[in-house]
Protein backbone atom coordinates (compact mmCIF):
# COMPACT_ATOMS: atom_id res chain seq x y z
CA UNK A 1 0.00 0.00 0.00
CA UNK A 2 1.17 3.25 -0.82
CA UNK A 3 -0.66 6.70 0.32
CA UNK A 4 -2.80 8.15 -1.26
CA UNK A 5 -0.21 11.70 -1.78
CA UNK A 6 1.19 10.62 -4.84
CA UNK A 7 -2.36 11.46 -6.51
CA UNK A 8 -1.99 15.16 -5.75
CA UNK A 9 -1.17 16.86 -9.23
CA UNK A 10 -0.35 20.48 -9.74
CA UNK A 11 -2.03 22.30 -10.28
CA UNK A 12 -5.04 20.19 -8.89
CA UNK A 13 -7.96 18.82 -10.50
CA UNK A 14 -11.44 18.87 -9.39
CA UNK A 15 -11.70 14.76 -9.60
CA UNK A 16 -8.94 12.87 -9.58
CA UNK A 17 -8.08 9.27 -10.73
CA UNK A 18 -5.89 6.59 -9.93
CA UNK A 19 -4.37 6.31 -13.77
CA UNK A 20 -4.13 10.26 -14.86
CA UNK A 21 -3.04 11.81 -11.82
CA UNK A 22 0.59 12.03 -10.48
CA UNK A 23 2.12 14.11 -7.79
CA UNK A 24 5.53 15.85 -8.63
CA UNK A 25 8.03 14.08 -6.33
CA UNK A 26 10.02 17.52 -7.29
CA UNK A 27 7.04 19.70 -6.16
CA UNK A 28 6.71 17.63 -3.34
CA UNK A 29 10.32 18.18 -1.93
CA UNK A 30 10.01 21.60 -2.71
CA UNK A 31 7.33 22.28 -0.50
CA UNK A 32 9.30 20.24 2.31
CA UNK A 33 6.93 17.22 1.91
CA UNK A 34 9.95 14.88 1.80
CA UNK A 35 7.84 11.55 3.76
CA UNK A 36 5.54 12.29 0.37
CA UNK A 37 7.93 12.40 -1.91
CA UNK A 38 9.18 9.50 -1.15
CA UNK A 39 6.40 7.45 -1.17
CA UNK A 40 5.75 8.67 -4.64
CA UNK A 41 9.00 8.28 -5.71
CA UNK A 42 8.80 5.03 -4.46
CA UNK A 43 5.35 3.59 -6.39
CA UNK A 44 6.99 4.88 -9.50
CA UNK A 45 9.49 2.54 -8.77
CA UNK A 46 7.37 -0.64 -7.84
CA UNK A 47 5.53 0.18 -11.38
CA UNK A 48 9.00 -0.22 -13.40
CA UNK A 49 10.25 -3.48 -11.28
CA UNK A 50 6.86 -4.97 -11.80
CA UNK A 51 6.84 -4.24 -15.49
CA UNK A 52 10.22 -5.30 -16.15
CA UNK A 53 9.76 -8.67 -14.48
CA UNK A 54 6.21 -8.85 -15.87
CA UNK A 55 4.64 -9.18 -12.78
CA UNK A 56 1.07 -8.36 -11.78
CA UNK A 57 1.17 -5.33 -9.28
CA UNK A 58 -1.78 -3.98 -7.52
CA UNK A 59 -1.69 -0.73 -5.34
CA UNK A 60 -4.13 -0.15 -2.76
CA UNK A 61 -4.01 4.31 -1.94
CA UNK A 62 -5.31 4.97 1.41
CA UNK A 63 -5.53 8.07 3.89
CA UNK A 64 -7.28 8.07 7.32
CA UNK A 65 -7.69 4.94 8.31
CA UNK A 66 -10.83 4.42 10.91
CA UNK A 67 -12.09 1.71 12.94
CA UNK A 68 -10.19 -0.86 15.36
CA UNK A 69 -6.28 -0.80 15.30
CA UNK A 70 -4.15 -3.83 16.58
CA UNK A 71 -1.70 -2.37 18.63
CA UNK A 72 -1.94 -0.38 21.66
CA UNK A 73 1.33 2.33 19.58
CA UNK A 74 -1.39 2.96 16.90
CA UNK A 75 -3.48 4.93 19.98
CA UNK A 76 -0.76 7.19 19.58
CA UNK A 77 -1.23 8.13 16.37
CA UNK A 78 -4.20 10.49 14.16
CA UNK A 79 -7.38 10.12 13.72
CA UNK A 80 -6.99 7.43 17.15
CA UNK A 81 -5.06 10.00 18.89
CA UNK A 82 -7.41 12.69 18.75
CA UNK A 83 -10.58 11.09 19.01
CA UNK A 84 -9.11 9.86 22.28
CA UNK A 85 -9.17 13.51 23.43
CA UNK A 86 -12.18 13.72 22.41
CA UNK A 87 -13.52 11.06 24.21
CA UNK A 88 -11.76 12.32 27.49
CA UNK A 89 -12.98 15.76 27.42
CA UNK A 90 -9.79 17.01 26.20
CA UNK A 91 -8.78 19.59 23.18
CA UNK A 92 -10.00 18.74 19.39
CA UNK A 93 -7.45 18.23 16.52
CA UNK A 94 -7.76 21.85 15.48
CA UNK A 95 -8.05 24.88 17.65
CA UNK A 96 -10.22 26.51 14.15
CA UNK A 97 -12.03 24.64 11.78
CA UNK A 98 -9.53 24.50 9.27
CA UNK A 99 -11.22 25.37 5.57
CA UNK A 100 -10.11 22.41 4.15
CA UNK A 101 -11.30 18.43 3.72
CA UNK A 102 -9.64 15.28 4.53
CA UNK A 103 -9.78 12.02 2.90
CA UNK A 104 -11.12 8.92 5.12
CA UNK A 105 -12.12 5.08 4.95
CA UNK A 106 -12.36 1.83 7.72
CA UNK A 107 -9.74 0.02 8.15
CA UNK A 108 -11.54 -3.69 7.97
CA UNK A 109 -12.70 -1.92 4.27
CA UNK A 110 -9.44 -1.27 3.53
CA UNK A 111 -8.01 -4.79 4.06
CA UNK A 112 -11.20 -6.19 2.00
CA UNK A 113 -10.21 -4.13 -0.98
CA UNK A 114 -6.70 -5.19 -0.51
CA UNK A 115 -8.09 -8.86 -0.25
CA UNK A 116 -10.20 -7.93 -3.48
CA UNK A 117 -7.23 -7.19 -5.55
CA UNK A 118 -5.42 -9.87 -4.44
CA UNK A 119 -7.92 -12.51 -5.15
CA UNK A 120 -8.65 -10.81 -8.90
CA UNK A 121 -6.60 -12.25 -11.14
CA UNK A 122 -8.01 -9.41 -13.41
CA UNK A 123 -7.07 -6.51 -10.80
CA UNK A 124 -3.94 -4.65 -11.50
CA UNK A 125 -2.50 -1.27 -11.17
CA UNK A 126 -3.87 1.53 -8.67
CA UNK A 127 -7.22 1.87 -6.46
CA UNK A 128 -8.19 4.23 -4.42
CA UNK A 129 -8.91 3.15 -0.42
CA UNK A 130 -10.69 6.21 0.31
CA UNK A 131 -14.57 5.74 0.76
CA UNK A 132 -14.78 9.38 0.17
CA UNK A 133 -13.51 13.14 1.43
CA UNK A 134 -15.33 15.30 3.97
CA UNK A 135 -14.96 18.78 5.08
CA UNK A 136 -13.59 19.31 8.73
CA UNK A 137 -16.66 21.62 9.48
CA UNK A 138 -18.92 18.31 8.17
CA UNK A 139 -16.91 15.92 10.44
CA UNK A 140 -16.58 18.33 13.56
CA UNK A 141 -20.88 18.62 13.03
CA UNK A 142 -20.81 14.42 13.06
CA UNK A 143 -18.67 14.16 15.67
CA UNK A 144 -21.04 16.18 18.08
CA UNK A 145 -23.79 13.98 17.35
CA UNK A 146 -21.99 11.45 18.59
CA UNK A 147 -20.47 13.22 21.66
CA UNK A 148 -22.51 16.16 22.40
CA UNK A 149 -20.27 17.11 24.94
CA UNK A 150 -16.88 17.03 23.25
CA UNK A 151 -14.81 20.40 22.75
CA UNK A 152 -15.17 22.09 19.63
CA UNK A 153 -12.49 23.94 17.93
CA UNK A 154 -13.20 27.53 16.55
CA UNK A 155 -15.86 28.11 14.01
CA UNK A 156 -15.12 29.21 10.62
CA UNK A 157 -15.97 32.54 10.51
CA UNK A 158 -14.19 33.88 7.11
CA UNK A 159 -16.52 35.54 4.98
CA UNK A 160 -15.45 32.46 2.41
CA UNK A 161 -17.20 29.64 0.75
CA UNK A 162 -16.34 26.04 2.32
CA UNK A 163 -13.20 24.92 0.24
CA UNK A 164 -14.31 21.99 -1.58
CA UNK A 165 -14.37 18.52 -0.54
CA UNK A 166 -11.46 16.44 -2.80
CA UNK A 167 -13.13 14.90 -5.50
CA UNK A 168 -12.40 11.47 -6.64
CA UNK A 169 -13.40 8.94 -9.44
CA UNK A 170 -14.33 5.67 -7.81
CA UNK A 171 -14.80 3.60 -11.12
CA UNK A 172 -11.63 1.25 -10.63
CA UNK A 173 -12.41 1.26 -6.82
CA UNK A 174 -15.62 -0.02 -7.40
CA UNK A 175 -14.64 -2.41 -9.96
CA UNK A 176 -13.77 -4.31 -7.17
CA UNK A 177 -17.33 -4.69 -6.00
CA UNK A 178 -16.72 -4.37 -2.15
CA UNK A 179 -19.54 -2.80 0.47
CA UNK A 180 -17.43 0.16 2.31
CA UNK A 181 -18.74 1.71 5.79
CA UNK A 182 -20.17 5.40 4.91
CA UNK A 183 -18.41 8.25 7.20
CA UNK A 184 -21.13 8.46 9.94
CA UNK A 185 -20.98 5.09 10.56
CA UNK A 186 -17.21 4.89 10.65
CA UNK A 187 -16.96 7.30 12.92
CA UNK A 188 -19.36 5.96 15.36
CA UNK A 189 -18.02 2.50 15.45
CA UNK A 190 -14.43 4.24 16.22
CA UNK A 191 -15.60 6.17 18.53
CA UNK A 192 -17.21 3.13 20.07
CA UNK A 193 -14.91 0.95 20.17
CA UNK A 194 -12.12 3.79 21.77
CA UNK A 195 -14.98 3.26 24.40
CA UNK A 196 -14.41 0.45 25.27
CA UNK A 197 -10.63 0.70 26.34
CA UNK A 198 -9.52 -2.36 24.57
CA UNK A 199 -5.86 -2.81 25.57
CA UNK A 200 -6.60 -2.28 28.85
CA UNK A 201 -4.38 -1.52 30.79
CA UNK A 202 -1.97 -0.05 28.06
CA UNK A 203 -4.82 2.13 26.76
CA UNK A 204 -2.66 5.47 28.89
CA UNK A 205 1.02 4.09 27.85
CA UNK A 206 0.62 3.47 24.24
CA UNK A 207 2.99 0.29 24.51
Amino acid sequence: MICICSTNPVPPVPVKNEVDHWSDEGEQCRAKKYTSATKTVMEKAAIAFAAEHDMRLCILLPTGLFGPVILPGHLEHNPHKWLRSLIAGGPPRHEKIPNDSTSMIHLHDLAALFLAAYENEAASGRYYGVYDSWHWQDIYAELKKILPDMKMPAPLTEPLALAPATGFDFTRRNSLNVPLHDIPTFLRETVAWLRLEPFGSLWQTGY
